[in-house]
């Protein structure tokens, strides 16, 4: 028997109803009674849902599609839904997209046509209602008067079909109904909560209908559900309201059962059938909670008040938002040239609009003008006033929230006034806003306020936020109180759940907007649905969405961030109220991942659509990140600025100093990045590899591509992403021949995922060789191979770029590198222009090439030049200034500040603010510097602004000396001050140091007066900050080996800023199979690699070796990396070998540096160098102390007995730690296993151990008379590993034996 039953998604925008017969409907699609006209549906006669026919859709992998051809265009334009009878064998919420195509000729950009996906989560038969204007819109479709077919889709749209699919279908229409809207109200009764819902009914056909109402729910049912009344009569086109009511009882609310939805059906009959419904869905609340109940509540505003009083960068971070607030309405209208603030009179479009089309650059908008920086031009009309628009309705968002913040701190209603005039005026007119999408037209990505349902749930989060603090200020009464909730924040939630996205940005942003509004008004089914709706919300986001090693899925640190901020505010809503999200390990991860990632500078490299990104600025994430998880890593990137609005919101109120860890080199392998490092400070170097998933819409061609960032700055680029709307996005921005890799026949590459080879990551030698999977070719048939295998040691790189053909045939093959700066090079070049016009080619410009077989190179030169410092500010507009670095003069080194001054009307002051210091919580006690003088007369002082902007004022006399001359000053506290909170305490972190000149009579009126060496000392023991005003030398050099037949062409690409190109060198050959080798040293003026070269090499081809030999000064580097070798066979390199994938070893004359071996158990050259008894996953050996002392650093945790060449060492350092070691001759030995305890720091050696003490501290083993050498019981060497008594085993005793006789003869080659 069918029960009946009307299910209706409010997430989804259909219904479903289970009853007896099919909906009163104004047009049949089809009954299935005579079937006919379908295509991937076959007739079905024993499970139908009406009549005798249904149509049976099943197979949906090798039948993705059923779709029938109507004989004429429907016309369905009168009607409000479609409905239809879909039975379902299996509930595997697949996913099946409903197409209805209204093809138009006239538009040319694609197939035009309307959409709703449906998840099938359910068995049995379902009643599916769907509102036609919840229909996602394609294109231009000519409307619903001219619906040409109905088709399903199992497959496309991002989805591949299910194979247990299996689906029946009956009864397709278009109906009427009957119900208009439905208003919910949630609150708490007691100890219950009840949901009270006016469903309100309209007559649209033009007659008298007489309707009878019913509640069905499951036998599960825990919540009770009542209607007003069992019927009523519609009068032509009359209206009507009934009542239901839903309560949640006290027994149904427990811990185990929070934010379960259940749902009863209201059925709306008409003469025994049902004609419409509507879904009446609870959820069991929460803890009841008194407003503000979103970001911050009460004790948030509380311990805001306390921080306040006692911490300085509190109160200037709330006095701050109170400036914000107290700057409405007057600062926004003049922003927007109004006269009285107002709404915009329309919704607001895609910012990324606003760029000129001819140069691709941002506009500027000055005097209600859209201006293009480059020449000037004017634009108007659509859509750049309604980006202005968007923009106005973003600010308004952003002041009710500042004015709702100001009422909660203040008290004073004036605030709160003026942010309830904000929601009311929305209230007023939200509906009058027209649906619309980026492209000015009606579709289901669209919203009313803006473009994108994205960018409303963006506007919709801090209005919520703003309503959440006034709910119950003096001035909200009932009816207003009402009238936002329903006219605007539900209003506004519904606009947005017309477009669930799944596993998107955007739909991370719709979650944190229904949560917001959820939390605002109290309606726990909205927190319900943000938080565990199994396709869309928060939990769904962590599963789907979020790699194992923590990135965003589009690969992209623009899109990582604005993911994790509504993903973070949610989450911090939810746990506020009961409900933890912030300890969803996938969250964690997120917050995580940018900071072991992060470049020196710590910014991000801009990959795919991503612009700069910078953890400094972005450290609001961090400071909540801190509070929540106690993690020091967070400490890397906090407190590196002054503290501002969000370390008051979520943050600690003391921040412990930092102390910063190295980062090391690290994979991320299913983002599919390796990251390798060098060196710190000055000196640290960084390479990101990209060999990993596409990253969806948001990726770009650029498998193998990389970032190199080096002596302070990135020296191999990434153009990143311009706005969508510049022509260059896809022109450039995503072409394989923007970014650092190999392009292939001169076109880009396609979408694909790499694969990892090797990866080793040790401070003195980073491995990374990856391929890049099928970037050309058909699925099954890749056209060529490309593998990359980059070498990173402190002072080069080497990157060896293997392309193979697979498909036998002969292609053109361009390696091409982007950095800054300018290109020098011996090579005899011309001009050039074989480029093609198409696929980035065309941005290639200043071309020029030559055609070599020998080894050539190129160096990209940053050289210095002056540029501005800090900021100056005239106290006069007559004064003028400048501060800029300056070689005209310096006190040491080549550069220094130099300070212009102008004063036109002999008048005023200057000052000159120094670049901002890093922040320290200790107090600067003394200031040291030198001054050039002019001898202008001018008075000259310097001032001192702590964390609330007070200003400490040090008077130092005239300018009366010409030359340097040092000064010293302290005692700050002691010195004038005002401003700020002007109680003559120094609060820290203190903000900035400037120099102040004053005009004198008698004085220049204009000149010049240099500063230099600038040291700031602290009292609490933090390190002295300096500022010498250097600017460094930078440069690229490139070195690649001789291939026959190579053009090697340099010349000028786009970079990130389309106004400031970046050069490029290109290396073209044709061919079937190709290697590009080459050395890429960062370095000052003069270049530090004297040689390199390949060397010869047993390692078979499909080892993919790496052999070579680099040369320095101070060292030769001989070393083998196999890209895919697999390790434990010997081969040779050069005169050494070794078995392991990855060997180095670095000389001087006779005296051994460093070695280097990743999956070895032997390395030689002349005579055993290392020996282990088991292969070693990553090990670096440095010779330190005039060789008399040994640094070993592990990768990771290992047992073996490790034999070391090692002739004057006399200390042993495993990770750090000091660890006993035996000594057999001229070898180092240790026995090392895992240390599961770490022992006493005094250990004393183990019983069985023979062991004596030599001069030197390190122990001569006594072989027993078993020929097993014992060891002390040492220290733990921090990585996980200790010295124990253990003998040497299996075949490398033999080798072992050797090495005395060995050292005897070889002994004098290393010392």
């Amino acid at each position: 028997m069918k029960t009946k039953r009307l299910l209706i998604s409010t997430t989804a925008g259909f219904a479903a109803l289970t009853a007896t017969a099919v909906a009163r409907a104004d047009t049949v699609v089809d009954d299935f009674e005579n079937f006919s006209g379908w295509t991937g549906l076959v007739a079905e006669t024993k499970e139908v849902h009406d009549g005798k026919g249904a149509g049976r859709w099943q197979d949906h992998v090798n039948h993705s599609t059923a779709k029938k051809v109507f004989a004429t265009p429907l016309d369905v334009s009168g009607e409000k839904h479609f409905q239809m009878w879909v039975y379902s064998a299996v509930a595997n919420n697949a996913k099946i997209t409903l197409v209805f195509d209204s093809e138009n000729a006239a538009d040319h950009e694609g197939w035009d046509y309307y959409s709703k996906s449906i998840y099938i989560d359910w068995t049995g038969w379902r009643f599916i209602r769907i509102p036609l204007d919840s229909f996602g819109v394609s294109r231009n479709p000519l409307g619903w008067n001219h619906i040409n077919y109905i088709s399903l889709h199992a497959g496309g749209w991002g989805t591949d079909p299910k194979d247990d699919t299996l689906l029946i279908l009956d009864s397709l229409s278009f109906g009427t109904g009957v119900i208009s809207s439905v208003k919910m109200r949630p609150s708490w009764k007691g100890n219950d909560f009840e949901y009270r819902f006016e469903v309100g009914l309209e007559e649209r056909l033009g007659k008298s209908r007489n309707l009878s109402f019913s509640l069905d729910y499951p036998s599960s049912y825990p919540f009770s559900s009542s209607l007003d009344s069992s019927s009523l009569t519609l009068s032509p086109h009359g209206s009507g309201t009934l009542l239901a009511q839903v309560t949640v009882p006290s027994s149904a609310i427990s811990g185990t059962t929070l934010l379960d939805i259940h749902s009863a059906f209201m059925v709306v009959s008409e003469q025994g059938l049902p004609i419409d419904g509507v879904q009446l869905d609870g959820a069991v609340p929460l803890v009841e909670r008194d407003p503000p109940r979103t970001l911050l509540d009460a004790q948030d505003f509380a311990r805001i008040e306390a921080w306040s009083a006692s911490e300085a960068w509190a109160s200037n971070a709330r006095a701050s938002i109170l400036n914000q607030a107290e700057g409405w309405p007057e600062a926004y209208e003049k922003k927007y040239f109004l006269s009285t603030w107002a709404l915009p009179p329309e919704g607001g479009q895609w910012s990324l609009w606003y760029v000129c089309p001819v140069h691709g650059v941002n506009l500027k908008y000055e005097d209600k003008h859209h201006r293009c920086p480059v020449d000037g031009q004017e634009f108007t009309g659509w859509p750049y006033d309604q980006v202005i628009y968007g923009r106005m309705h973003g600010d308004l968002a952003k002041y009710a929230t500042d004015l709702g913040l100001a009422w909660r701190m203040t008290g004073q209603a004036r605030y709160c006034q003026s942010a309830l005039e904000i929601l009311e005026a929305y209230a007023d007119v939200y509906d009058s806003y027209p649906i619309h999408d980026i492209h000015q037209k009606q579709a289901g990505s669209g919203a009313r306020v803006l473009a994108q349902t994205l960018d409303e749930a963006g506007w919709l989060l801090p209005m919520a936020w703003a309503y959440d603090m006034v709910a119950n200020c003096p001035a909200m009464t009932s009816g207003l109180k009402d009238h936002i909730e329903q006219d605007l924040l539900r209003h506004a939630v519904a606009v947005i759940q017309r477009h669930p996205a799944g596993e998107s940005n955007w739909q991370s942003w719709h979650n944190a907007a229904l949560g917001a509004v959820g939390f605002a008004i109290q309606d726990p089914v909205l927190i319900a649905q943000a938080i565990r709706s199994p396709t869309d919300g928060f939990a769904y986001q962590m599963k789907t969405s979020v790699t194992a090693d923590g990135f965003w899925y589009e690969g992209s640190w623009g899109y990582h961030f604005f993911a994790l901020d509504p993903l973070m505010q949610l989450a911090r809503m939810a746990t506020k109220g009961g409900y933890d999200l912030l300890s969803d390990a996938a969250l964690q991860s997120m917050f995580r991942a940018p900071i072991r990632f992060a470049m020196p500078d710590w910014t991000l490299p801009p990959f795919n659509d991503s612009g700069s990104a910078d953890l400094i600025s972005n450290d609001r994430f961090f400071e909540m990140a801190w509070q929540v998880y106690q993690d020091p890593i967070y400490l890397e990137v906090l407190g590196k600025r002054t503290r501002g609005r969000y370390a008051l919101y979520w943050g600690e109120k003391d921040l412990p100093q930092s102390v910063t860890s190295p980062l090391s080199s690290e994979l991320f392998p299913d983002a599919g990045y390796a990251v390798l490092r060098s060196g710190k400070g000055a000196e640290a170097t960084y390479i990101a590899l990209d060999y990993g998933p596409h990253g969806g819409w948001h990726g770009h061609y650029d498998k193998l591509g990389f970032v190199l960032y080096a002596n302070g700055a990135t020296m191999a680029v990434d153009p990143g992403t311009q706005s969508y709307a510049a022509p260059t996005h896809a022109t450039w921005d995503k072409v394989t021949v923007a970014h650092n890799t190999v392009v292939v026949d001169t076109k880009s590459q396609q979408e694909a995922t790499g694969n990892l080879h090797r990866f080793l990551g040790l401070p003195g030698l980073s491995i990374a060789a990856a391929d890049a999977g099928n970037v050309y070719g058909k699925p099954s048939e890749p056209t060529v191979d490309l593998l990359r295998t980059m070498v990173l040691a402190p002072e080069y790189l080497v990157d060896r770029f293997h392309v193979q053909s697979s498909d036998g045939s002969s292609h053109d093959i361009d390696w091409i590198l982007h950095s800054p700066g300018e290109i020098a090079t011996d090579l005899a070049q011309k001009a050039y222009d074989k480029f093609p016009k198409e696929h980035g080619y065309q941005h290639l410009s200043k071309a020029k090439s030559t055609e070599t077989s020998e080894t050539w190179r190129v160096a990209f030169e940053q050289k210095p030049s002056a540029s501005n410092i800090g900021s100056v500010w005239g106290s006069e507009t007559s004064v003028k200034a400048s501060f800029s670095s300056s070689k005209e003069q310096a006190h040491e080194g080549s550069w220094s500040g130099k300070m212009t001054y102008d004063f036109q009307a002999n008048t005023g002051y200057g000052l000159y603010a120094m670049p901002t210091l890093e922040p320290v919580q200790d107090k600067p006690d003394t200031l040291r510097f030198w001054v050039y003088g002019d001898g202008s007369k001018h008075g000259f002082g310097v001032r001192v602004n702590d964390a609330t902007d007070e200003r400490f004022v040090k008077k130092l006399g005239s300018i009366d000396w010409k030359g340097w001359k040092s000064f010293e000053v302290s005692e700050v506290e002691s010195w004038s001050h005002y401003l700020g909170n002007n109680d003559g305490v120094l609060d820290t972190p203190v903000k900035n140091v400037s120099f102040e000149l004053t005009y004198q009579a008698g004085g220049a009126s204009a000149g010049a007066i240099w500063v230099d060496d600038v040291h700031v000392s602290f009292d609490g023991g933090s390190p002295e900050q300096v500022t010498d005003f250097e600017v460094p030398y930078r440069a690229l050099r490139v070195q690649m080996l001789a291939d026959p037949s190579t053009t090697v062409v340099t010349g000028e690409g786009l970079g990130p800023n389309l106004l400031v190109p970046v050069p490029f060198v290109m290396a073209r050959r044709h061919g079937q199979d190709t290697t590009f080798l080459s050395l890429l040293e960062p370095g000052a003026e003069q270049p530090r690699t004297k040689d390199f070269a390949a060397l010869p090499t047993d390692a078979a081809p499909e080892d993919e070796a790496l052999a070579y030999r680099a040369s320095t000064d101070d060292f030769i580097d001989t070393a083998l990396v196999l890209a895919k070798g697999k390790a434990g066979t010997e081969r040779t390199f050069g005169d050494a070998s070794c078995d392991g994938s990855s060997c180095l070893i670095r000389t001087k004359g006779n005296e051994l540096l460093r070695l280097v071996v990743g999956e070895a158990t032997a390395l030689t050259q002349g005579l055993p160098l290392l020996v282990s008894e088991a292969p070693l996953p990553g090990l670096q050996v440095d010779y330190v102390s005039e060789n008399q002392g040994m640094d070993i650093t592990a990768q990771v945790q290992f047992v073996t007995v490790l034999r070391v060449l090692g002739p004057q060492v006399t200390s042993v350092r495993v990770n750090g730690q000091d660890t006993p070691f035996q000594r057999d001759g001229d070898y180092v030995v240790l026995n090392l296993e895992p240390s599961e305890e770490k022992p006493d720091a005094g250990s004393e050696p183990s019983e069985d151990a023979d062991v004596s003490e030599n001069q030197d501290g390190a122990t001569d083993a006594k072989e027993n008379e078993k020929g097993k050498t014992d060891a002390s019981d040492g220290n733990d060497d921090g990585c996980g590993c200790r010295v124990v008594g253990a003998p040497a085993r299996g075949g490398v005793g033999g080798m072992l034996a050797l090495l005395g006789l060995w050292g005897v003869v070889l002994r004098r080659r290393y010392r």
